[in-house]
């Protein structure tokens, strides 16, 4: 079964995202369009036969409209496509992936959890190789000493997100 991409209208903007038979493979960042959303995937965006979400989805697409909404939700159960993900990139996202709403931890935290303190710098290298933000939130991953540091969607983005979670990020 092929790749399939629908998508969605939040508070912030349109999301895309990709799927397959085994799970999420990519969701976009808000998008001002639609198109601007798949575009913003890439090759996943456009590989994927364009489609509706179906019931399996209905339910994400429900607590993603709700989370940029303000409202607390959890992305901890999503089944997730894991194909080209490497083993210690896996790891990590897991590890963020369990980060509740609202709780933030630094990289060598995330690095420390995993049974490798030193390895701050390649927690950050699989947070900015992320396609599944919200999902794997990587926003509430910051610097050792409390401040945004390095997100693909930028620091503003990063500071929106921890702030509908009630966090108040050094800056």
């Amino acid at each position: 079964m092929p790749d399939y991409c629908f998508t969605c209208a939040t508070a912030l903007g349109w999301l895309a995202i990709v799927a397959s038979a085994e799970g999420l493979l990519s969701l976009s960042w808000p998008a001002e369009s639609a198109y601007a959303a798949v575009t913003s995937l890439g090759p996943l965006g456009a590989a994927a036969s364009p489609s509706e979400p179906g019931a399996d989805w209905q339910g994400l697409l429900d607590r993603l409209q709700a989370y940029f909404a303000g409202e607390r939700v959890a992305f901890d159960r999503e089944p997730i496509d894991w194909r080209g993900v490497p083993p210690f990139r896996r790891r990590v996202w897991a590890a963020v992936q369990s980060i509740p709403w609202g709780v933030t931890r630094s990289y060598g935290q995330v690095a420390a959890a995993l049974g490798a303190p030193r390895a701050a710098r390649a927690v950050g290298g699989a947070m900015a190789a992320n396609r599944l933000p919200i999902i794997v939130p990587c926003h509430r991953v910051l610097g050792a000493d409390g401040r945004l540091v390095g997100f693909a969607a930028g620091l503003s983005m990063k500071a929106r997100l921890l702030s509908l979670e009630g966090v108040s990020p050094n800056l």
